[in-house]
């Protein structure tokens, strides 16, 4: 599949996944002022979405709580994006590390050498268009449409980490170690605050990965 119709389908995704924040978000008291400068500047689905859902249970320094945990991981994507962008201009790496997403990083992953930075940057400008202007798009419709959940919206992110995922399971070693998180995952969120799941699937996986690297080579 060509590239642009990958990025087209994944952005059509984060498209719904997108709306159905701005409804949430809508629903839960904040204003199009405040979801525009989040989608913005913090740029971050899984953060966000993990804010306005504390933030509708619990007290604002929750809901902060959850949304910086959610985005710890953005750390390690900055890295990797400054390394894809090593040649670029200090400010276009700035801009550049700043468009990281769990989207972006696995798409440019699975790209040609060749192909990387221009992967990077195509997706990652149309991802972060497509995420702003969608947000903005529910949240000014919240009151109308009510519940994502009617709609099945609320589905649409879990979708893209589905379809980005199952192309990288090509090894044993790899399902092994992403059975193992997704067992850990199970396992803690009835125990723990919005984020670290998140935080603990990916130590069980590069922990998993790294012993059956190990094993392999004996």
């Amino acid at each position: 599949m060509k590239p642009w119709l990958t990025i087209a389908g994944i952005g059509a995704a984060i498209g719904s996944y997108g709306f159905a924040f701005g409804v949430l978000a809508a629903t839960s008291g904040l204003g199009w002022v405040a979801v525009l400068v989040m989608s913005t500047l913090v740029y971050g689905g899984g953060a966000q979405a993990a804010f306005v859902g504390a933030l509708a249970i619990g007290t604002p320094a929750t809901a902060l709580v959850s949304g910086v945990l959610v985005n710890l991981r953005l750390g390690i994507y900055g890295t990797i994006a400054n390394r894809i962008l090593a040649a670029e201009s200090l400010p276009r790496r700035l801009v550049g590390v700043h468009l990281a997403s769990d989207e972006t990083i696995a798409l440019t992953a699975g790209a040609e050498p060749e192909a990387r930075t221009s992967t990077y940057w195509l997706s990652g400008v149309v991802f972060f268009v497509i995420w702003a202007t969608t947000t903005l798009a529910g949240v000014l419709a919240g009151d109308a449409i009510g519940d994502p959940e009617t709609l099945g919206l609320d589905a649409a992110f879990p979708s893209v980490f589905v379809a980005l995922l199952l192309p990288m399971l090509n090894a044993p070693a790899t399902r092994l170690a992403a059975a193992a998180a997704a067992v850990v995952t199970l396992v803690v969120t009835p125990h723990v605050a919005a984020g670290l799941p998140i935080l603990a699937a990916a130590g069980t996986a590069l922990v998993a990965a790294a012993l059956l690297g190990r094993a392999s080579k004996r």
